[in-house]
């Protein structure tokens, strides 16, 4: 488990995140880190979701994680599956 300081440093960039517009959390799964990611993967928004999976920076271990998150929007799983 995380030391406090990375909880912190997470809950962070979740704010961080969350304060952002849509086209900036787009910008931000194209050229964000793997943390960057894993939080916007799960916005609710289909266009932020779909980003993070088309994104050249998206490694294959990333997306097998991320199919395996059943909450995860049915347009983001097919975009996996194909």
């Amino acid at each position: 488990m995380g030391t406090p300081l990375d909880e912190q440093a997470r809950l962070t960039l979740e704010q961080y995140i969350g304060s952002l517009s849509v086209g900036k959390k787009i910008k931000l799964a194209y050229k964000g880190n793997s943390e960057a990611r894993k939080i916007l993967v799960r916005d609710r928004n289909k266009l932020v979701a779909s980003a993070v999976i088309k994104s050249g920076r998206c490694t294959e271990n990333e997306v097998v994680m991320y199919a395996g998150n059943r909450n995860l929007d049915r347009e983001v799983i097919r975009l996996i599956a194909n």
